[in-house]
């Protein structure tokens, strides 16, 4: 992920535009999420892989457009020792 794409999701949350501001790539939504800080006993109450996908649905999220694809999710080690023997994205 570019540092870029941190930036201009972290001036979205900042900006207050909405309780979840999270990115919307050229092939579909990923990471990163964030969420403000009211809404984080909603989020710690949920389960599972998918769960958070309850939370980005609907008018409460702001959508940052992202030039370029979606980076992995990597929700397992084995997942993040794979990503690291790929080439860094430019």
């Amino acid at each position: 992920m570019r540092p870029s794409t941190l930036r201009e999701i972290r001036d979205a949350a900042v900006r207050l535009e909405g309780p979840i501001a999270r990115a919307r790539y050229e092939d579909g939504f990923g990471h990163p999420v964030v969420l403000q800080r009211d809404m984080w006993p909603e989020a710690m109450a949920l389960r599972g892989d998918h769960g958070a996908r309850t939370l980005v649905t609907g008018g409460r999220v702001v959508e940052v457009t992202i030039d370029g694809p979606a980076p992995p999710d990597l929700d397992t080690p084995d997942a993040h020792r794979e990503a690291l023997t790929r080439p860094a994205p430019e």
